[in-house]
């Protein structure tokens, strides 16, 4: 690594740390409490593993479940789940 790397490399670390703050702050000062709880449940340049798996639609799936509509074994294809909501539904 050459000086002038170095010294591009941390200028732009510095650039960025910078940004941060300024972002946090006005963050702070725009959505209140709500971001600063987002900000103490959320690292904010390395993740940690999360605690578990976010599996979209799967409360929906548990309350069908729960309710009797459908057994732990039922798998939901694309057509049938159309099919459930009358058609007007799309798969994303």
């Amino acid at each position: 690594m050459t000086v002038g790397h170095l010294l591009f490399a941390a200028t732009a670390t510095g650039y960025i740390l910078a940004g941060i703050a300024f972002e946090e702050h006005d963050l702070i000062q725009s959505l209140g409490d709500t971001y600063a709880a987002h900000r103490a449940r959320v690292p904010a340049l390395i993740p940690r593993p999360s605690r578990g798996v976010f599996r979209p639609g799967l409360s929906e799936t548990k309350k069908r479940q729960e309710a009797g509509d459908m057994d732990s074994r039922t798998v939901i294809t694309p057509a049938a789940w159309a099919a459930q909501a009358g058609g007007n539904a799309t798969w994303a």
